[in-house]
């Protein structure tokens, strides 16, 4: 027997998909919530968006990781629909803005080393055949990841990723993502690798750790003028307290010529790791669950 579904109400619409809660019943009374992902209703017409949402389903059946959203299903007739974990937490954005800065080291350190372990996984997964899928999110933002109330840290949102898998292939000269979290080769030259997902966590790191985007204040095409006329401004002037780790990984992770980047996100995984091994707190979920408590 299949499990019984209950929608409860809409979480959020964007651009391309609507979120909604719902609650699934199955047999022997086990209950769960879940949420779905569909087409928005305008847009469930169209046959190439509904490839995409199909490729984000079959990528994430291959993508179980504690840190990536997790897939307990999809249908894809009449059209694709979603049915991922339920996450209760805030994302990121909301966190930021309660914190404003506020966020200790070891905080941003724990919560950027769970992006980065998910991120390496997903980059370095391979089909049952031992190929490589060759993913890139493009769009990580402080929007799509979310720290529940239990401390777990979760990226989600893969409904741009590139992957070899994908039956739909961006066009070229369309450019996929939010512009702000965008490696500068993308914007030039649509140019993408491993590394342009390195440089949206040292973007995602910096406003963690200073509480607000470095270009803030700079919005459309004058934003990625300013990136390339003098780069990322230096994390220790928005916070001189931060282990200088930290800072020089930043500073690295956003370098405009990416062959200065770490070359995987496995690289910064490991240097994260590193700067953990110095703060005396233990790395737990409970610690980033009373954090989130607070926000």
């Amino acid at each position: 027997m299949s499990a019984r579904r209950e929608e409860l109400r809409r979480i959020a619409i964007g651009g391309l998909a609507e979120i909604v809660l719902a609650r699934e019943r199955g047999p022997s009374g086990w209950s769960r919530l879940v949420v779905l992902k569909r087409l928005r209703e305008d847009l469930a017409g169209s046959v190439e968006l509904a490839e995409m949402l199909a490729d984000e389903a079959r990528l994430l059946a291959r993508l179980e990781h504690p840190h990536i959203v997790r897939l307990y299903g999809a249908r894809f007739d009449p059209s694709p629909e979603l049915v991922l974990e339920h996450l209760d937490g805030p994302d990121l954005r909301r966190v930021i803005g309660a914190t404003r800065g506020a966020i200790a080291a070891a905080d941003v350190i724990d919560l950027g080393l769970a992006i980065a372990e998910g991120l390496a996984f997903a980059h370095a997964r391979s089909d049952e055949h031992g190929r490589p899928l060759s993913v890139i999110h493009r769009d990580l933002t402080p929007r799509n990841v979310i720290v529940t109330v239990d401390g777990v840290v979760k990226v989600l949102d893969f409904g741009i990723a590139k992957a070899r898998s994908n039956v739909y292939e961006t066009a070229t000269g369309v450019l996929r993502g939010t512009p702000a979290y965008m490696a500068p080769e993308q914007v030039l030259s649509g140019a993408e690798d491993l590394r342009v997902d390195v440089y949206s966590l040292g973007i995602l790191l910096y406003e963690l750790a200073a509480g607000a985007h470095p270009f803030a204040r700079v919005v459309g095409a004058a934003l990625h003028e300013a990136v390339l006329e003098s780069g990322v401004p230096p994390l220790s002037s928005a916070r001189p307290d931060l282990d200088p780790g930290l800072v020089e990984l930043v500073y690295h992770c956003t370098r405009i010529d990416r062959d200065q980047r770490p070359p995987t996100m496995t690289d910064v995984v490991l240097h994260l790791a590193a700067l953990r091994a110095r703060h005396p707190e233990p790395r737990t979920f409970g610690r980033l669950a009373a954090f989130v408590a607070r926000v």
